[in-house]
């Protein structure tokens, strides 16, 4: 089961060492075939979305970070600058679209399952909240994807969550959750 950043290794130019390592764990005959749970796929169209929309305008931003300089700790005076992003073109849009699409309806060389977000995945995802975000840095789009690998192997699912985000993966040893990590091996 793939999260998020696992699932854009497949889409990186030029694919290096990571796509290596998860290729050889998700290709069965020929085809990339893995688990995605149903918030990553969430995520993924909101993020084409946001590229899609692109942002309006410039921002300049006070930095508002401390440093240490011969005086002490001072406030940084610096202005930070954000560029202006272009919007996506419409047929890269809706290509993008297409792909994401026949991914998850298992069309083609990659092939994705997902896995639904229910009431059982939302109560096992506040549950890790509840009893592991004092402990690890991890936010409630993590704690779902944890909360749905969980259910799905109280279910009798054989799952991995491919993942190299810490603390997911400290959350994951915590429940008996197998990991494996593209980025290391």
């Amino acid at each position: 089961m793939l999260d998020t950043n696992a699932y854009a290794i497949l889409f990186q130019m030029p694919r290096g060492e990571s796509f290596l390592r998860l290729q050889e764990k998700i290709k069965i005959d020929g085809v990339l075939k893995f688990f995605l749970p149903e918030i990553v796929s969430m995520e993924i169209h909101s993020v084409i979305g946001k590229y899609r929309r692109g942002s309006v305008s410039e921002a300049n931003t006070s930095c508002g970070r401390l440093f240490s300089g011969n005086d002490g700790i001072a406030s940084c005076i610096n202005i930070c600058h954000t560029a202006r992003r272009p919007r996506m073109k419409g047929k890269v849009f809706k290509a993008l679209q297409k792909m994401m699409d026949d991914i998850e309806n298992q069309n083609g060389d990659i092939q994705a399952t997902l896995l639904p977000l229910g009431q059982s995945e939302l109560n096992r995802g506040k549950d890790f909240l509840r009893q592991h975000a004092h402990r690890y840095s991890f936010g409630s789009h993590d704690a779902l994807v944890a909360g749905t690998v969980s259910v799905a192997l109280a279910a009798g699912d054989s799952l991995t969550l491919v993942t190299s985000d810490r603390g997911l993966k400290a959350l994951c040893k915590d429940n008996n959750i197998d990991v494996f990590d593209p980025l290391l091996g």
